[in-house]
């Protein structure tokens, strides 16, 4: 099989399933009666002895793989014949007519080996015995509605032969580096034959895939594959580390370590068949930097009502008590609530459910940025006229 291995994902090789008979096929002196037999027949018919006798020998062509022989035997039977030639036949050979047909002078005897082929259907591996004379007839015999993916062929006929893929003059597709043929069989080819003859080279890690799909030519087709190793750098993203504390309100967050992604060094397997990527799988990890934990106080004390927000000094802590005295509580019943002074529409339509002073100073800030993202300082005339920020 030479280089089958490889073509065919590795496929297993046997021992001929026909080793026994091998020798008896293709040596034709086999099927010649030794001489001092055919002297005495002649004899006892000439002399008028035993004509009984001499009747009973009988010969046949017999027909073994394609090849026909001439043979003898004094038996009754297909069977008598074979074993008095000493042919050994497989139990799952075809012999026609059946080894219980009475044997007769003049009669065809025909002799299929039978092999075995395996193929690919909806994902499983299936094997059959087959007498018939390619891989291809005998996928089209037993499915011929289905779409089904070769695989291998086992065993060897009565003269050492491999079962071939296609039936001479059969046509089929050629499909290799971006370009399809139209390629007829010729006698005896197995797949590696067919490479070789067209001079169709394959790579250690490339693929040969052969289908057969109904009411359509076969196709076997060449898949480059290539694999490379490639090096890349991912950042580790930092987690974050939440302390509570008891002596701060609720609304109070301070982070107390910066969170800093970390870094680090990734080789790759990439595959790629045909040039498309198939597969990705990582061969090694190094970290290059660590990532530094964010570290966040927040307080657990519920601030009182009324109780002003802590005084942080940035633009919103600012502008909360310009507004209400930075009490997020704030509702004097004007029509303007919480430490920003929203009007119920307005909230709303920064997403806020409720009142804006049942909500904590946290989520009355979110919606305060979210309402100067989309309409500007504007939205607090007076305090940011004053805090200089328009």
């Amino acid at each position: 099989m030479g280089k089958l291995t490889q073509l065919m994902k590795k496929i297993t090789h046997r021992a001929p399933r026909h080793a026994a008979s091998v020798e008896v096929a293709v040596d034709s002196r086999r099927f010649l009666v030794p001489l001092a037999a055919v002297i005495i027949a002649i004899a006892m018919v000439a002399t008028g002895i035993g004509t009984a006798f001499a009747l009973a020998y009988k010969t046949a062509d017999v027909t073994f793989d394609g090849k026909t022989r001439t043979i003898s035997s004094w038996g009754a039977t297909v069977s008598d014949l074979l074993k008095d030639n000493a042919i050994t036949l497989d139990d799952k050979d075809k012999v026609t007519p059946g080894l219980s047909t009475e044997l007769k002078t003049g009669m065809d005897i025909e002799i299929l080996s039978s092999r075995e082929v395996t193929v690919i259907l909806n994902g499983q591996e299936i094997t059959v015995d087959t007498t018939e004379l390619s891989a291809a007839a005998a996928i089209k015999n037993n499915w011929p509605d289905q779409s089904v993916l070769f695989k291998n062929t086992f065993g060897k006929d009565h003269y050492g032969v491999e079962l071939p893929l296609f039936a001479p003059g059969d046509e089929f597709q050629l499909v290799h580096d971006g370009v399809t043929d139209l390629a007829k069989a010729q006698k005896g080819e197995v797949a590696e034959d067919i490479l070789e003859r067209v001079n169709l080279k394959m790579g250690d890690k490339d693929l040969l895939n052969i289908t057969f799909n109904p009411g359509a030519l076969p196709i076997m087709q060449v898949q480059r594959v290539t694999e490379e190793d490639v090096t890349s750098q991912e950042v580790i993203p930092f987690e974050t580390e939440t302390t509570n504390d008891a002596n701060k309100y609720q609304d109070e967050k301070t982070v107390t370590q910066a969170g800093v992604n970390g870094l680090k060094e990734i080789v790759k397997t990439i595959r790629k068949v045909d040039g498309q990527i198939q597969s990705e799988n990582v061969k090694s990890e190094n970290v290059i930097t660590q990532p530094v934990t964010k570290k966040v106080t927040v307080g657990t004390k519920a601030r009182p009502a009324g109780a002003a927000i802590a005084a942080t000094g940035d633009v919103w802590s600012k502008l909360a008590f310009c507004e209400s005295g930075g009490r997020p509580g704030t509702n004097t019943g004007n029509g303007f609530y919480g430490m920003y002074q929203f009007t119920l529409s307005t909230w709303r339509s920064v997403g806020g459910t409720g009142l804006p002073s049942d909500a904590s100073a946290e989520e009355q800030t979110k919606r305060a940025q979210i309402l100067q993202a989309r309409a500007g300082w504007g939205q607090w005339p007076a305090c940011s006229r004053k805090l200089g920020l328009r």
